[in-house]
């Protein structure tokens, strides 16, 4: 099963506002990687990324998916209601490597704070992000585990009501349908609907990312 393979973020020192990553090292001080296939004699931070440990973090698979159909009727009414959902899946949100980097372009620093997520001001601070410094803080926004979330999610894939035309007009039936109606997850992104097989948001060239449109349909059926 394939795991996410990087840098393990360990928070930001709350004396310096630094970033700091997981080291792992042997019984002579040098540094090991998850590959290597050692157990580590040592486990420590730093606040170099050259000197962190790439370690096997989460796997990249989700532990359950699926989906709900329903179908609800009353005399000529009937609702069609379809949703799925994925719980357990982790997204590599590279495109906050942007968004959410601490300062390293300002002009792309865009990143809204979703709750719980802090900015480190003082000593003392426990926040969730480094210190802002122009030019960014000792390359915080390269790859590691602090871009990985949490893409578990429940979709409102889409909801239909129909209506089926009695005696006179049978066989005629009108419907309007959503798309993408809702969803629910905690992911800081647009949309945790992704390709499991390639599980990243934020590939693109400029790293844009979009989230599935709501979309509207009315139609007609008639049947003879």
């Amino acid at each position: 099963m394939r795991h996410y393979y990087m840098k393990e973020w360990a928070g930001v020192d709350p004396q310096t506002g630094g970033p700091l990553w997981i080291r792992w090292e042997d019984e002579n001080g040098n540094l090991i990687h998850g590959a290597d296939k050692k157990e580590p004699f040592k486990i420590s931070t730093t606040d170099i990324y050259n000197q962190a440990s790439n370690l096997f973090i989460k796997s990249a698979y989700p532990d359950l998916t699926g989906g709900i159909s329903n179908d609800f009727s009353y005399k000529n009414f009937s609702l069609s209601v379809y949703c799925n959902y994925v719980i357990g899946s982790t997204i590599n949100f590279s495109q906050r490597q942007s968004i959410d980097d601490d300062g390293m372009v300002l002009s792309k620093g865009q990143m809204n704070f979703i709750k719980g997520w802090t900015r480190w001001e003082k000593p003392g601070d426990m926040a969730t992000h480094p210190r802002l410094i122009f030019g960014g803080n000792k390359n915080s926004s390269q790859p590691s585990s602090r871009y990985l979330e949490n893409g578990s999610y429940f979709k409102v894939q889409n909801v239909t009501l129909s209506y089926m035309f009695p005696d006179l007009f049978s066989g005629l039936k009108i419907y309007a349908g959503i798309d993408n109606l809702a969803v629910y997850t905690k992911f800081s992104g647009a949309d945790p609907d992704v390709n499991i097989e390639s599980p990243n948001v934020g590939q693109s060239k400029w790293g844009e990312t979009y989230g599935a449109p709501r979309r509207y349909t009315l139609g007609v059926n008639l049947s003879f």
